[in-house]
C-alpha cells in the first residue's frame, strides 16, 4: 500500500509543476497585448491559452498566443478587466491542457505565420541570449608614436664663415617620432555599447649631443650641442561601438581629443681640450600645446574575468597650436655677428605643430 502511495505523490508533483512559463515584459494597454519572455526552451501554438498570475498565487487573467519571436511571444487578452490586473514581472504560463503534442500541426504551417485551415502552428523559442556587458575598464600600455603631433629639429653649432653670419645653427634631423610612451586609461561604459575614455600619457625623446667646430677646421675650442624633449598628453575619447566576437575577444571603435605639452631643452657649450674652462654658449627651452583630433580602435582579451591585454592604434590630426613660448639666448659676446641670435635659435629649432600622429599600444586592461 505504501508502495502505491508514493508513485502517487510522485506522479501529483511532475503534473502540477508548471512545464511551460515566461515572465511578463510589457504590457500594450491600446491593443491588449502582453509581451511575455521565455528563459528556457518552450513549445507555444498559436491559439495556446496562458495565464498570469503573481508567483504562487491565483490566475488573475487569461489570454491567447497570437505570435512568437525568438524569446518572446505575444499574448491577446480580450477583456479589460483582465489586462488591467496584469503587472509585469507576473508569471506566464499555459493553461492545464495546452502543452499535450495532440495539437502540434504539420511542419509546413509550423514555417508560417498564417496556419493552414484547421492546423495548429507550433513554435519553439530558443533560452533567452544575455546581453554581453560593457565593462569598466582601466587600461595601462606602453605607447610607441612613429609620428608625434609636434615635431623640432635637432641642432649643430655651425662655425660662422663671414663676419655676419644669417645663422649659428645647422638643422641636422627633423624629430616627429618618439618609440617610449607610457599611458593610463579608464573606459567608463555608458549602456551596453558606448564609453567615455579619458587617458594620460608621458613621451620621452632619444637625448642627442652633437660636436661641431667654433672655428672652421680648427679642433679647439669646438661646440658640444645637447638636447632633450619631453611630452606629457590628456585626451578624452568616446567609444563609439563595442563589437564582440566570441566570448573572450572584443573590439572597440573610438573618437576624441587630443592634447599634447612639449618642452625641448637646448644646451651649448663652447670646450677646449687643452685646459681651457668651459663657456657656456647658451641654456635654453621651447613649449609648445598642439590640440589633435583622435580616431582609434583596438582590440581586448580576457585570459581571466577580469585580466586580459589590449593592442591599439590611435592617429591624431593635429588642427592647432598655442602656447608657444621660447626662453634662452646667446651671450651677447658669443653672437658672432647674427643681430638677434635667441630669435635665430628659435627660428632655428622649428618646434612646431607636426603634420599628423599615429600611436600604436599595447598594454594590460582590468575589467570589472
Amino acid at each position: 500500500m505504501m508502495r502505491h502511495s508514493g508513485w502517487l505523490v510522485l506522479v501529483a508533483l511532475l503534473t502540477s509543476a508548471p512545464a511551460h512559463a515566461g515572465v511578463v515584459k510589457e504590457i500594450n494597454a491600446k491593443k491588449k497585448m502582453v509581451d511575455v519572455e521565455i528563459e528556457e526552451v518552450e513549445i507555444f501554438a498559436k491559439g495556446d491559452k496562458v495565464c498570469f498570475a503573481k508567483e504562487g498565487g491565483a490566475d488573475v487573467g487569461c489570454g491567447a498566443v497570437t505570435k512568437a519571436k525568438d524569446t518572446l511571444i505575444q499574448v491577446k487578452v480580450e477583456t479589460k478587466k483582465d489586462l488591467d490586473a496584469i503587472e509585469v514581472g507576473m508569471i506566464a504560463r499555459k493553461s492545464a491542457g495546452e502543452g499535450s503534442d495532440a495539437g502540434f500541426g504539420s511542419s509546413e504551417a509550423a514555417g508560417s505565420d498564417k496556419p493552414a485551415k484547421g492546423e495548429k502552428v507550433v513554435i519553439k523559442t530558443k533560452p533567452l541570449k544575455k546581453k554581453k556587458k560593457n565593462p569598466f575598464r582601466v587600461v595601462g600600455f606602453y605607447g610607441a608614436a612613429p609620428m608625434t603631433p609636434s615635431t623640432y629639429q635637432k641642432l649643430a653649432y655651425k662655425a660662422p664663415t663671414s663676419a655676419t653670419p644669417a645663422t649659428l645653427w645647422s638643422q641636422d634631423e627633423e624629430i616627429k617620432s618618439t618609440y617610449f610612451g607610457l599611458n593610463v586609461e579608464a573606459a567608463i561604459p555608458l549602456g551596453t555599447r558606448f564609453a567615455i575614455v579619458p587617458g594620460l600619457r608621458y613621451r620621452s625623446f632619444t637625448p642627442s649631443q652633437i660636436e661641431a667646430d667654433y672655428q672652421p677646421k680648427r679642433n679647439n675650442p669646438y661646440v658640444t650641442v645637447e638636447q632633450q624633449a619631453s611630452a606629457f598628453g590628456l585626451s578624452t575619447d568616446f567609444q563609439y561601438l563595442r563589437l564582440p566576437v566570441g566570448p573572450l575577444l572584443n573590439f572597440n571603435f573610438l573618437a576624441g581629443l587630443d592634447l599634447d605639452f612639449s618642452t625641448v631643452s637646448i644646451t651649448a657649450l663652447k670646450k677646449d681640450d687643452t685646459g681651457v674652462a668651459d663657456v657656456k654658449l647658451t641654456e635654453a627651452s621651447s613649449k609648445l600645446a598642439v590640440l589633435s583630433l583622435r580616431l582609434g580602435a583596438n582590440g581586448e582579451i580576457n585570459f581571466v574575468k577580469l585580466v586580459g591585454a589590449r593592442a591599439g592604434l590611435t592617429i591624431g590630426i593635429p588642427v592647432a597650436e598655442f602656447g608657444k613660448a621660447f626662453e634662452g639666448a646667446l651671450d651677447a659676446e658669443e653672437s658672432r655677428g647674427v643681430a638677434d641670435a635667441g630669435k635665430d635659435l628659435q627660428t632655428q629649432l622649428a618646434h612646431k605643430k607636426g603634420k599628423l600622429g599615429l600611436e600604436l599600444g599595447l598594454g594590460v586592461l582590468f575589467a570589472f
